[in-house]
């Protein structure tokens, strides 16, 4: 199912027997509470930035890249912050390459 939701350049060719995959693809489980969410949308995709909590209560962004494939938009990359405190939340919509290596 994982074709339904993510690029393939996001999934690879390996991802069916990359033992690690699963819980890289099932990032959302991370986030347990959303607070806030703010997207940007232009002709060749658009960035979901989703601030919210773990279950522990900790903070983090999720910043989410999609693409529009064969009339699907689909998530391209993803980069996950775990923020200090909720001040540190992102105001508008950031694409992951937007963030620092």
């Amino acid at each position: 199912m994982a074709e339904n939701f993510f690029s393939p350049n996001l999934l690879g060719t390996n991802y069916q027997t990359n033992p690690d995959a699963v819980n890289q693809l099932l990032f959302k489980n991370y986030m347990a509470n959303i607070s806030s969410h703010h997207e940007k949308v232009d002709e060749i995709g658009s960035c979901l930035t989703i601030n919210g909590y773990d279950e522990e209560r900790f903070p983090l962004i999720f910043s989410l890249k999609y693409i529009l494939l064969n009339g699907h938009w689909l998530i391209d990359n993803i980069h996950v912050v775990f923020v200090e405190n909720e001040s540190d939340f992102s105001n508008n919509a950031k694409c992951p390459s937007e963030y620092p290596n």
